[in-house]
């Protein structure tokens, strides 16, 4: 009898356990985050996407970056959040977000716009309203910026792996995300042409959970 007692109390203590495990859930359906660059190259926009970060409702973060030498090395790993970055990511990425309250400049600090790497956010919030945003780190918050930094996670293990290819529609996103924002580098074209596809890489063309 007590070898009994002594069984349930362990399965009941393993329940339990399980129970507790990841309690925090994000208050986001998906968010996404992606560094580029861009430069322009007659009436064509060019975007250079190295690294990507997908975060699903499940807490479950997928990370790719892709080093361009030669043969492409590929770092691909899907991971489970912690509840404590989890519960950072809910503060910032909600349905009542205002990811502009966590930009402290327009600016860098000698008084030039920033032209270097920028980061194009996206996130769905539970109620299915997508926001989009450009990150420009040195005009954000620490808080901002640390918090996705600590969201990435690499692998180990590295994987011969090419993706080239032509993403319009997520271009397409950043471009118009990057045209409506009032502290970015301007896009500016020789003509009234609209910006164009040309050529966009990225580390994970579909990613999938």
């Amino acid at each position: 009898m007590d070898k009994i007692k002594i069984l349930l109390l362990v399965v009941t203590a393993f329940v339990f356990s399980a129970s507790q495990a990841q309690q925090a859930k994000p208050k986001f359906k998906k968010l996404l985050y992606v560094p580029y660059y861009l430069s322009l190259s007659g009436k064509d926009t060019v975007h250079f996407i190295q690294d990507r970060l997908e975060v699903n409702e499940q807490g479950m973060g997928h990370y790719t970056i892709t080093y361009y030498t030669h043969p492409h090395h590929t770092y691909d790993t899907t991971y489970q959040l912690a509840d404590t970055l989890v519960a950072k990511l809910n503060k910032i990425f909600n349905e009542k977000s205002d990811l502009e309250s966590y930009r402290k400049s327009d600016k860098q600090d000698n008084g030039f716009a920033y032209k270097g790497q920028l980061i194009f956010i996206s996130f769905t919030d539970l109620k299915g309203k997508t926001h989009n945003y450009i990150d420009v780190r040195p005009y954000m918050m620490q808080e901002f910026n640390a918090v996705l930094k600590a969201a990435i996670q690499r692998a180990r293990i590295t994987t011969e792996k090419e993706f080239v290819f032509d993403d319009k529609v997520l271009l397409s996103q950043i471009i118009k995300t990057q045209e409506a924002c009032s502290y970015c580098e301007k896009i500016e074209q020789p003509s009234n042409d609209p910006p164009t596809v040309q050529h966009l890489q990225l580390a994970d063309p579909a990613i999938k959970h």
